[in-house]
């Protein structure tokens, strides 16, 4: 009776030891295939090594540069070529997936700002109004590029966490075994759409689906967030200020949206100064529009990059109590 039971005493250890193994090969396999095959991965590092050549380019040729930063609505809305060819500003697009959650895609143009730089943050406003984490699609990419680093919450990285976000969701598995079985094209972009300066051409048109209307109030994380990059950039001696993406509103319905981005802009000013614009974030000509209520056709793209050039140039920002009184008169107007 005890030969047998110390016969079977090994066998425990060792097929634990093999669940193991199973299981870290397996995340291994899943980690390799997220950071280097997954094709919308595959699509933003392209976008990465389209944006750091042409910040190199800035940085080696004007004494300055101005770094844009936001999801998808920046990256296919400004033009930095544009930029620099017509107005003399030295703008580099950092805009990538609004999915990569707001503070992987701030961070990710904090860390190349010098003494003299302007950061733009032209990011989706609805990232601010979440509690704030590191998601699973930005802590991919920051790995598919190679800098972990932008990680850091603040100057650690949970990596148990990090680690187990490398795995590929399941409904992006069953996405893609889908498209595989259909013969669909792999991911809805190609990485052939970043153009110099790090804009993103969209040509593809779809039904625009409708706007939002719901008010924007900013988390505790996220004006926490917006506090330590004002703060990140006065100790490396650059500016800051923050612009709302253009969306595409019905006319009927631009003065209700309208007092909804003031209010919200409002409370951004308390922290970080918004450059003026009279749109206030909304546009109403649909034409302009591709494939989202937040993407703009090439033509729309050089129009919003005329007025935010503009903007920029004249560098005139609102405060907290002007945009209140501005919500406040057009609410009473309605």
């Amino acid at each position: 009776m005890d030969s047998s039971t110390s016969l079977s005493k090994p066998r425990v250890p060792a097929f634990a030891l093999w669940l193991l193994a199973t299981a870290l090969a397996t995340w291994a396999a899943g980690a390799l295939y997220t950071v280097r095959l997954n094709p919308e991965l595959a699509f933003c590092r392209q976008g990465d090594r389209v944006k750091q050549a042409w910040l190199k380019k800035l940085e080696r040729e004007q004494p300055y540069k101005i770094e844009v930063v936001g999801g998808s609505s920046c990256a296919t809305t400004i033009i930095p070529e544009q930029m620099l060819a017509q107005y003399g500003l030295p703008v580099v697009n950092l805009g990538q997936g609004a999915g990569m959650g707001a503070k992987v895609l701030i961070r990710y143009g904090l860390e190349t700002l010098r003494p003299g730089d302007t950061l733009v943050i032209a990011i989706e406003p609805g990232l601010l109004t979440v509690p704030l984490k590191f998601e699973p699609h930005g802590i991919q990419f920051c790995f598919a590029i190679g800098r972990p680093e932008l990680l850091r919450d603040p100057v650690w990285i949970n990596w148990p966490s990090v680690l187990a976000d490398l795995r590929p969701g399941s409904y992006h598995l069953c996405t893609l075994a889908g498209k595989i079985a259909l013969g669909e094209q792999l991911y809805r972009y190609r990485p052939s759409d970043w153009r110099p300066g790090g804009w993103q051409e969209v040509t593809a048109h779809r039904p625009l689906e409708r706007t939002p209307e719901n008010p924007l109030k900013l988390s505790a994380d996220g004006r926490a967030w917006l506090a330590y990059v004002g703060d990140f950039c006065r100790e490396r001696g650059a500016r800051v200020t923050l612009v709302l993406p253009w969306t595409y509103c019905p006319p009927d319905r631009v003065e209700t949206l309208r007092v909804q981005n003031l209010r919200f802009l409002a409370q951004v000013a308390e922290i970080i100064p918004p450059l003026k614009d009279p749109r206030v974030g909304l546009h109403s000509v649909a034409e302009d529009f591709s494939d989202s209520i937040l993407h703009l056709t090439p033509n729309g793209a050089v129009l919003r990059t005329a007025e935010l050039a503009q903007q920029i140039k004249a560098w005139d920002c609102w405060t907290a109590e002007e945009l209140r009184k501005a919500a406040q008169a057009r609410q009473s107007g309605n």
